[in-house]
């Protein structure tokens, strides 16, 4: 099998290198590991289904997109500042990728579902306010594939292990799809639903926070998984499922405390991180006073949740 490198010295000479906007080397089982630096004006660049282990685009300053799904991808360098607009990493080893690079007015998917990230919370997602897609989970085929034993060895116990809160997620209202399959993330009163048409969460600890209500309501069947739906597509029946999207949504109207309670601390933190507009409110001292106390006991509570993630798992 040709190296990735030997290709690119192949199809593409040092002297034409800096002019190519658009590069693609799919289904070619290539293998090694993949420098772009020589691609300076790099826009779109795509590797599927290989077998490379690193792509290092840390020179790509124009990349808007970047698809290196299928491959064994172990570290992946990010252009700092970058313009990505779209990044694709599914069914890969990644255990940790900096996102500090991507930039909120640009990047509006971001799919790294079947990979092997390392327990880590999302605090990066909370700048990426123009987010439509966000897939952190782990699949179903995957899971299916792991217990049959039909992968390879270095793929057991493969799977993302995203943790902590999913307070980050508070202010991406234009999120269209989340998957948060097999995760241990936890709070679903924080996901924006203003757009919110796919969710998937299935094994995870939201999952579980959900099931709680759908036993409460185990006759109700959501419209898109009717008898008659199911009939119409020429497939089985199966009683009491119902979409998670709308299952999420359910269990919201169900708990207006909760919701509430997020909301506030939403306006709250938005509030005390926009002190000069804070300080030109006129307002009553106990009402400041009231906010302020807010705001200083959820960062004490979010501090220590986090000290006890970090000694968990020292």
């Amino acid at each position: 099998m040709p190296s990735v490198e030997e290709w690119l010295n192949q199809y593409y000479p040092l002297r034409v290198r800096e002019f190519i906007t658009d590069l693609e080397c799919l289904n070619l089982s290539l293998t090694g590991e993949l420098d772009l630096k020589d691609f300076t004006n790099l826009k779109n660049f795509n590797c599927y289904n290989n077998q490379i282990v690193k792509v290092d685009a840390s020179r790509c300053l124009e990349l808007e997109e970047l698809g290196c799904s299928d491959n064994q991808i172990t570290k992946l360098i990010l252009p700092p500042k970058c313009k990505l607009k779209e990044l694709r990493g599914t069914d890969n080893f990644l255990m940790y990728v900096n996102f500090s690079a991507l930039r909120s007015e640009c990047i509006t998917w971001i799919d790294l579902r079947d990979n092997d990230f390392s327990p880590q919370g999302i605090r990066w997602v909370t700048k990426l306010v123009n987010l439509e897609r966000l897939m952190l989970g782990t699949t179903l085929e995957t899971t299916h594939s792991l217990l049959e034993e039909k992968l390879p060895a270095n793929w057991k116990n493969k799977y993302n292990r995203w943790t902590g809160s999913l307070f980050p997620l508070r202010n991406l209202t234009k999120l269209e799809s989340l998957d948060l399959s097999l995760t241990n993330l936890t709070n679903p009163e924080y996901i924006p639903l203003s757009k919110l048409n796919w969710f998937r969460c299935r094994g995870s600890k939201v999952a579980e926070e959900i099931k709680k209500y759908k036993k409460a309501k185990e006759n109700w069947v959501a419209p898109e998984f009717s008898p008659e739906k199911f009939a119409e597509n020429g497939l089985k029946f199966i009683p009491n499922q119902c979409s998670s999207t709308t299952l999420l949504k359910r269990w919201k109207q169900a708990n207006p405390k909760i919701i509430n309670q997020a909301l506030n601390e939403r306006k709250t933190f938005w509030l005390m991180r926009n002190k000069k507009l804070f300080k030109k409110l006129i307002l009553p001292t106990e009402v400041v006073d009231i906010i302020e106390n807010h705001y200083q006991e959820m960062v004490e509570t979010k501090l220590v949740a986090n000290i006890q993630l970090t000694n968990g798992l020292k």
